[in-house]
């Protein structure tokens, strides 16, 4: 720090004792100079030069100063440009950000959407739940109940075949001794219908040739497909018959493997039913039927299919 103070107090003494020399070398030149001849010419030319070397050295100044400045400007306009463009860019990153914001919001919408879905689908899936469980137990306490009907159904029914010696078909009355078989295992039988009956005479068949064949249409009767199908069901879920599936793309098509009682005697009651009509058209019909049904079976698998 005093170093610094006495630094700065030699260089006032230094201006101002140049600057009384100066002045004083002046005043004794012009004193002394005054006295020569053509001193105002030698003034005069000495005044012209120092012009002459300051407007040169003003020249040279104004060219140093001008590339400078000229330096400067571009420096300058290159700094413009750059924060042009990072203004550019900074506008791009804010509308970015604007447009995330914006899809942000947007899938913040479609989220709270598929949850209040969701809440709502698991309060539909908890009274579905609730009215399955109530329906499971439902269906549950009536379960026991079904093989007491069904027995209660058997005695029924064969106390009708016993008590009343008659039944009418397509209105005529006719002894159900032509009818009825004394094995039990042919009961199924004894009570089909005709078609029932052509059913159970086609899985004979089907077992018998080791051919598949259609549940469905085999039979030829209109309107009957479902019928059919059912029926089939019915002597599966009865434990009656045994069968594997040829096409997977169609249940309807099988094969029987194994089946309980004489399924060959379906024929004989199918045609004893229409003898029983005594009318020769309905015996004709359904020996047509019978021809049809065992023409099917002589066909190769892949026309049955």
């Amino acid at each position: 720090m005093a170093s610094r103070d006495c630094n700065s107090t030699l260089g006032i003494h230094f201006f101002y004792v140049t600057t009384i020399l100066v002045a004083v070398i002046i005043l004794v030149a012009t004193t002394k100079w005054t006295e020569l001849p053509k001193f105002t010419d030698y003034l005069s030319t000495a005044a012209t030069i120092t012009s002459l070397m300051l407007g040169l050295l003003a020249i040279i100044y104004a060219y140093i100063s001008n590339d400078s400045l000229s330096k400067s400007t571009g420096v300058v306009s290159e700094a413009a440009a750059d924060a042009h463009d990072a203004t550019t860019k900074i506008s791009a990153l804010l509308q970015s950000v604007g447009s995330l914001t914006n899809e942000s919001n947007e899938s913040n919408s479609k989220l709270e959407k598929i949850i209040d879905d969701l809440r709502f689908q698991l309060a539909a899936l908890g009274s579905t739940a609730k009215t399955l469980d109530g329906q499971a137990n439902a269906i549950a306490s009536v379960l026991p109940e079904i093989p007491k009907g069904l027995d209660l159904l058997g005695r029924k029914f064969d106390e009708f075949m016993q008590t009343e010696p008659q039944i009418e078909i397509n209105g005529k009355t006719t002894e159900k001794s032509t009818i009825q078989s004394n094995d039990s295992s042919d009961e199924i039988i004894v009570r089909s219908s005709k078609l029932g009956l052509l059913l159970i005479y086609g899985c004979y068949l089907s077992h018998s040739n080791g051919k598949p064949f259609n549940v469905k249409t085999f039979s030829g009767e209109p309107n009957s497909e479902d019928y059919m199908y059912g029926y089939f069901v019915a002597l599966f879920a009865a434990g009656r018959l045994k069968y594997e599936a040829v096409d997977k793309s169609n249940s309807s098509i099988v094969k029987v493997t194994e089946y309980i009682g004489d399924f060959a005697k379906a024929k004989d009651f199918y045609i004893k039913r229409a003898e029983n009509e005594n009318k020769v058209e309905v015996l004709a019909e359904a020996q047509s039927k019978i021809k049809h049904v065992q023409s099917y079976f002589e066909i190769s698998n892949l026309e049955i299919a």
